[in-house]
């Protein structure tokens, strides 16, 4: 099949106008031909590429073009396509190659796909970034496109500004400007890296994976057909028409403002990676590049978020999981956030924006009934390899049972922090609501406003502290039974899915958000916050009495399990930031049964169930 499309390079002079051409009166096949089909009819105006566990396939341009507006529409594989990428990219045959990428990181079924795009100049990339799209790009086709001129490459979804390159080369970094590429596309096996970093591998029960290509326009392009080995000898022609067509003079050598504003839109809602901020990747290393593109989309970084969200959920978060059990249950939709495990699948959602210090609070409606097995969660977490993060984890159990309260704190990747309490209400008769507060003196985990643990600052002890890792928020719920209830005595009963726990209220009203990303300005700015903002002066930098008091009844009356004291554990050497996260009380034991004495709680009346033996976890 290779051999016939390739009889047929010899066909039509290159578009010059937006027209209905064939397949093959531009393109041919050039690995996977057993994979390639154009349905409909034999006009190849739509091809499909295929994937399977033998071969993926791709086609390529017959010619290279040097500057202009290349475009193709396509759609995705549909359904469970993690571990597939697909894509739509122009690249040059020279040794240090020049080349623009568009891939798409296949996902599973309901979860959103990635589209990364690279830079590659002179044969250095590593220039990836990532975005959600907006939109199911499986339902339909869509348009993705690039303009390519003397100044700069924009990357287009529906004619809409997703990603600039500038001419840096006055900062020292080569520009795309004499090579021609040819334009090519592809799917193939990428499950080693696709897909959640290699971790969710490729289907093959699903082979073959499909995705389909139609519309390419070049139009505004130019193609350089006279090629003699690697030295195109025609592109003069290009040059003086860069010139003259459209594409090179202005308005298109610089961001008009709409693009300016597109720009902004993806970088606050769907933006997921950007190599300009991977302070874990490259240290100490700044793009020049990067600085050009910083000032143009510099923008509310700061205080972008800093409202009481009365928003809707698809404002500021996304679902990372488990679509098909996410609800927006009420007249309204989007101002509750239902999520539901069942033995499918579980289901969660994450802030669309990293926070770097404030407070930060979610009501939240545990799953009600027998919960036994199951895990809901609250939490913040960075997506640096030694991360920092704060849980709340509420661990189901049997009817009539309370809720065991898991919190847990993680240091630059280390835990094993956790401390676990009884809850003095019933969390599923009603929206509670949970808050942290991080300062650069302490984190607070608080129920109701009430404070139920604290974590000091303990650098001095050689404890690390979460003090430059912005971090995510999100919440999930999911299936723990080989732990959670009873240490994986009690099952979950799935006769009585789907579990279902609600969410609403989000309140980043005192926090400092920053952009997907961790730029130095950003940093600095919340920095700067947190010494002007109350929640980073006194009296927040230390507990009040009234603070103090809480904890002494949470450590009297509801706590069952505190690392510190796990002396097994810890080989009766308690983790030095211990000694500060208490307040100093005798106890009559290490950890006391549960009271009923209300001590200005609301407290149910466990007594007939909290026994020495249920205080064993």
């Amino acid at each position: 099949m290779r051999l016939l499309f390739e009889v047929l390079c010899f066909s039509s002079l290159f578009l010059s106008a937006a027209q209905a051409y064939t397949f093959w009166d531009d393109f041919y096949v050039f690995f996977g031909g057993v994979n390639v089909h154009f349905p409909g009819n034999v006009t190849g105006n739509t091809v499909e590429l295929g994937l399977t566990n033998k071969t993926g396939s791709g086609f390529r341009s017959k010619y290279p073009y040097l500057y202009g507006q290349l475009s193709m529409k396509v759609k995705l594989v549909g359904g469970n396509s993690a571990g597939t990428v697909t894509s739509f990219y122009v690249r040059s045959t020279y040794k240090n190659w020049c080349e623009l990428d568009f891939e798409f990181l296949g996902n599973v079924s309901g979860q959103p796909y990635i589209l990364q795009t690279n830079v590659f100049t002179l044969g250095q990339g590593h220039r990836e970034q990532r975005i959600f799209l907006w939109f199911d790009p499986t339902a339909d086709f869509h348009e993705y496109g690039i303009l390519w001129n003397q100044k700069l490459v924009l990357f287009l979804v529906d004619n809409r500004v997703v990603r600039v390159f500038h001419n840096a080369k006055d900062l020292g970094v080569p520009y795309l400007e004499y090579q021609p590429m040819y334009i090519y596309t592809s799917i193939w096996n990428g499950d080693s890296w696709a897909t959640r970093g290699g971790r969710v591998k490729t289907d093959w029960n699903q082979q073959p994976f499909v995705a389909s290509y139609t519309g390419f326009n070049v139009s505004n392009a130019c193609a350089v057909k006279n090629v003699v080995g690697p030295r195109f000898i025609n592109t003069y022609n290009c040059y003086r028409k860069l010139y003259r067509s459209p594409y090179g003079q202005g308005p298109n050598l610089q961001l008009s403002q709409s693009q300016i504003a597109d720009l902004r839109w993806i970088q606050k809602g769907f933006l997921v990676y950007d190599y300009c901020t991977d302070v874990n990747r490259f240290p100490g290393k700044v793009y020049p590049e990067c600085m050009l593109v910083s000032g143009i989309v510099e923008e509310i970084r700061v205080g972008s978020h800093q409202r009481c969200m009365a928003a809707k959920f698809w404002d500021d978060f996304y679902v990372t999981y488990g679509n098909e059990n996410v609800k927006y249950p009420g007249s309204d939709p989007g101002y509750i956030v239902q999520l539901g495990l069942t033995n499918r699948s579980g289901s969660g959602f994450r802030s669309k924006l990293p926070f770097l210090y404030g407070e930060l609070s979610m009501k939240v409606k545990l799953v009600e009934g027998n919960s036994a097995g199951t895990v809901t969660s609250f939490y913040m977490a960075s997506i640096f390899k030694n991360w920092c993060e704060l849980d709340f984890e509420f661990l189901g159990n049997v009817s009539g049972q309370p809720y065991i309260l898991q919190t847990n704190v993680f240091s630059e990747g280390v835990g094993n922090r956790e401390q676990r309490i009884y809850l003095w209400f019933d969390p599923t008769a009603d929206y509670h609501t949970y808050s942290i507060l991080w300062n650069q003196a302490l984190i607070m985990f608080k129920v109701d406003n009430r404070v139920i643990r604290v974590f000091h600052k303990a650098t001095d002890l050689g404890i690390p502290y979460l003090d430059y890792q912005p971090m995510y928020i999100y919440s999930s719920i999911w299936n723990g039974e080989s732990w959670a209830t009873r240490g994986g005595r009690d099952k979950t009963d799935w006769t009585k899915q789907p579990f279902v726990a609600s969410y609403t209220e989000f309140n980043v009203s005192s926090a400092c958000s920053l952009k997907d990303g961790y730029v130095t300005e950003d940093l600095h700015a919340c920095y700067k916050m947190l010494y002007q903002s109350s929640y980073g002066q006194p009296p927040n930098l230390a507990l009040s009495q009234s603070q103090i008091d809480h904890l002494k009844l949470i450590q009297k009356d509801f706590l069952i399990y505190d690392y510190c004291r796990d002396t097994k554990r810890t080989k009766n050497v308690p983790p030095p930031e211990c000694s500060r996260n208490w307040p100093s009380i005798t106890l009559s034991s290490a950890i006391t049964a549960a009271s009923t004495e209300s001590h200005g709680f609301s407290v149910l009346d466990l007594s007939p169930k909290l026994s020495r033996d249920r205080l064993t976890v």
